[in-house]
């Protein structure tokens, strides 16, 4: 064989057997990775890692996670939203008994008086149909003087003062007028007649100053503010108030 050909077939063999050493090389490194991957499989398994919990600590400051707050559960009116302290009227009852009476949530104390056109309006529209089911769940009391007499006495003394009557029959005619409308207490007990609620009679506080005036679980507030806010009556029906019952006063 000539020189030439011997060593191109040498270097043919010499390269055919560089390749299948790169292969099988390569084999075996293949095979020792996936060797040492089971093994670290193996190794793993059954003792798998706790996922880390994060806290606000695990934050830089200023970039914490906020925390998500709780919700409140829906909760009645309470007593603290009552005045502090809750005031408290003495009062008697028609029957000559003593009571002490206080607002509360489902409680309202209305001063009144048997004379007065605006009390006899707020009682009117109290008692319309209408307005009824905007307090049927609460205790209406009304409180009126126990000694509305006081003005009938304070005419009586003028006259006195005139010269009509002699200032020592003031007592007998007061006497002579309450036994008359039958009531030692108001001016005009039919007034009572309809009222929409409990009735008594007691000293009026310096807070009422003027008819009607209620006492209410928010203090004393004006019949306003009363109708439209603590019993939420409708802009409409107000204006029946206004308009139909309470007109001209």
């Amino acid at each position: 064989m000539p020189k030439v050909l011997r060593l191109l077939r040498n270097l043919l063999i010499a390269t055919y057997s560089v390749v299948l050493l790169l292969a099988a090389s390569g084999g075996i490194a293949q095979s020792l990775g996936d060797v040492a991957r089971a093994q670290k499989e193996k190794q793993t398994q059954g003792t798998k890692k706790t996922a880390k919990v994060y806290t606000n600590g695990d934050f830089p400051s200023g970039n914490a996670e906020p925390e998500q707050p709780t919700p409140a559960s829906p909760t009645a009116l309470s007593e603290t939203s009552l005045p502090e302290p809750v005031p408290t009227v003495r009062a008697d009852t028609p029957d000559g008994g003593s009571v002490a009476l206080s607002p509360d949530r489902w409680t309202d104390l209305i001063f009144m008086a048997a004379w007065c056109p605006h009390s006899q309006a707020l009682k009117d529209f109290l008692n319309d149909p209408q307005a009824r089911p905007y307090w049927a769940k609460k205790k209406l009391v009304f409180l009126f003087s126990k000694n509305e007499w006081g003005r009938e006495k304070a005419d009586l003394q003028d006259l006195a003062k005139s010269g009509k009557i002699s200032e020592s029959a003031i007592p007998g005619l007061l006497e002579q007028m309450k036994r008359k409308a039958g009531s030692p207490y108001v001016l005009h007990p039919t007034f009572l007649d309809d009222i929409p609620g409990d009735y008594y009679f007691c000293a009026i506080p310096k807070e009422v100053k003027g008819y009607p005036k209620v006492l209410s679980a928010r203090g004393y507030v004006d019949r306003a503010v009363w109708l439209t806010q603590d019993l939420r009556i409708p802009s409409e029906l107000y204006e029946k108030f206004r308009t139909q019952y309470d007109s001209g006063h």
